[in-house]
């Protein structure tokens, strides 16, 4: 069986051999740079796997950058039936090709390894001590003091006010209306019928 290691790119994972080359989502890295990326999982030719974060940080994935390339044309069309509507698009990823050269274990940490792990574990005792402090036990809160029902309150007391004499209200009585009884309701057509008869006397 062959060394191999998976790697993680791009938010991706890959399983690489030396001397394999990959394609990968664009890095904004130049052409011929080195890469050097991270380790999930290695596996050598003889022995166990590597996985636990300890001895994974002692794994070495070296890459080169070799050239920068557009994916294959990926064409979209969108159709409802019967309906007249068709969209068509096209689509070309932006791709990176990497080559693998080396994949090795080392006897110990590399330094940018272990100051990343005391950072790691610095941030991770802050977070233990937040945690501690957030599930301390917080005092029994104080119990407030009933309120009295309603009926059981005290009356306030009352100022006395000089009371003021109330005159009765006077009530006015409205002219009525100078209707007399015996005449009608009509009275516009009265007065046509009598300046009709004024007109034949």
């Amino acid at each position: 069986m062959t060394t191999y290691a998976v790697i993680e790119m791009s938010g991706r994972q890959y399983r690489v051999e030396e001397g394999e080359k990959i394609l990968v989502d664009k890095l904004s890295l130049d052409k011929g740079e080195k890469l050097t990326p991270k380790a999930l999982l290695f596996r050598p030719e003889k022995g166990d796997p590597v996985f636990v974060g300890a001895d994974l940080q002692k794994v070495k994935v070296e890459a080169v950058v070799l050239e920068h390339l557009r994916g294959k044309k990926v064409r979209v069309f969108k159709y409802k039936a019967k309906k007249g509507y068709r969209r068509r698009a096209g689509h070309r990823s932006e791709l990176t090709r990497v080559e693998v050269k080396k994949i090795k274990m080392l006897s110990r940490k590399p330094t940018g390894a272990s100051e990343a792990a005391k950072a790691e574990s610095g941030t991770a005792e802050k977070v233990k001590e937040v945690e501690k402090k957030t599930t301390a036990k917080k005092p029994a809160a104080t119990k407030k003091k009933a309120k009295p029902p309603a009926d059981e309150k005290k009356p306030v007391e009352k100022v006395d006010e000089p009371k003021s004499e109330k005159k009765p209200v006077e009530k006015v009585d409205e002219p009525k209306s100078e209707k007399k009884p015996d005449e009608k309701v009509d009275e516009p057509k009265s007065e046509k019928k009598s300046s009709s008869s004024e007109k034949e006397d």
